[in-house]
């Protein structure tokens, strides 16, 4: 099925990775009209996408779909303008050489969406007071996971083998970004709005698995070349023991956040899927889609530098000034450091970096 996404509100999605290329193609098919971007150091991953703005979503049982963008490029101006929602889907790493170039770009009426933020709207609205940015000029948001575990396929196929049953979001400043936020609650009725981005950063259940399982996977993935699947290959009993530990302490650190977040049933950490498999489903509403995510295929890989600096250190920190002993977070950051051979505490940013007042 095709269908055009002329009629909707208009967007512009920044990064044409694997969630980017979802996203974009998921807005477009309901209606919204969308401009990917890709920053120029990369944009040869989008040249075919370029010549033929057709991309085609293929769900977990191999049904497709295929969505027409309205720009495919990789002219940053040219994909902001009109766009009332700017959708930043790149790596954590990159997002701040996102906000430089987005600070001098952005009006009252613009909204910037991080998925998946992990704290980045407070480091956003550090750097827009530094440089003497009205709040209501510097409105950002961040939700807590992608809306999709995903694969790019083919030049112009993305495979979406599951998707979010919840999400949680949150803005700042909040009250005038809840209303801006309306139209992708619209998009995405199952976003809940809460007041912190500790809390949107805690409920992050992707961090938890991508985090933890790779690290406790290192053999597996030095000796299958490439050949890993985190769900097929690693998702054992001690690492899902690991994660239920890890997540009793992102608890305890959302308690001295004044964030109250509830531990999983039981049953949940024990499901071979675990945390991550009691907030999506594949298409068919079960777990199969869950073998078809590939990776990772390396030691030093996205998975770790997100998960282990922008999440693991960074929760740890957060729980030190307020007293929270953090033991497991500690100890696999540790490991991260070890088995990359480098310290994680040099890469991204600390809590000064952030706007925490």
């Amino acid at each position: 099925m095709t269908v055009s996404s002329r009629a909707g509100s208009s967007s512009a999605v920044l990064g044409a990775g694997n969630g980017g290329l979802a996203l974009a193609g998921d807005l477009a098919l309901q209606g919204h009209d969308v401009r990917l971007y890709e920053h120029p150091d990369f944009s040869f991953s989008i040249s075919e996408l370029q010549r033929t703005p057709r991309l085609t979503l293929v769900d977990a049982q191999g049904r497709e779909q295929t969505a027409i963008l309205r720009k495919v490029g990789d002219d940053l101006d040219e994909a902001l303008e009109g766009a009332n929602l700017i959708h930043l889907v790149v790596p954590v790493s990159a997002q701040e050489v996102y906000f430089r170039m987005l600070l001098p770009r952005l009006g009252p009426d613009c909204t910037i969406v991080l998925w998946a933020g992990r704290l980045g709207s407070l480091r956003f609205k550090k750097l827009a007071r530094q440089a003497g940015m009205a709040a209501e000029d510097a409105k950002i948001a961040e939700v807590n996971t992608l809306p999709y575990g995903c694969r790019r396929i083919g030049e112009r196929q993305v495979r979406i083998a599951f998707r979010a049953l919840k999400m949680f979001a949150t803005g700042i400043p909040h009250e005038s970004t809840r209303e801006s936020l309306q139209p992708l609650q619209s998009t995405f009725p199952n976003i809940t709005i809460v007041k912190s981005a500790i809390e949107v950063a805690l409920r992050n259940s992707s961090m938890l698995v991508l985090g933890i399982g790779p690290l406790l996977n290192v053999g597996a993935i030095e000796a299958m070349q490439g050949n890993f699947a985190l769900f097929r290959d690693g998702m054992t009993s001690g690492v899902r023991r690991t994660v239920r530990a890890a997540h009793y302490e992102f608890i305890e650190v959302g308690r001295a956040w004044g964030v109250d977040i509830a531990p999983y049933p039981e049953e949940v950490y024990e499901h071979p899927t675990s945390v991550e498999g009691a907030n999506f489903r594949d298409t068919s509403g079960g777990y199969d889609g869950f073998a078809l995510l590939t990776g990772p295929d390396r030691l030093f890989h996205r998975y770790t530098v997100e998960n282990v600096r922008y999440g693991f250190a960074i929760i740890a920190e957060l729980g030190r000034v307020k007293g929270v002993v953090t033991p497991t977070l500690d100890a696999l950051t540790h490991l991260a450091d070890t088995i990359c051979g480098r310290e994680f505490s040099s890469i991204g940013w600390k809590l000064e970096d952030l706007d925490l007042v």
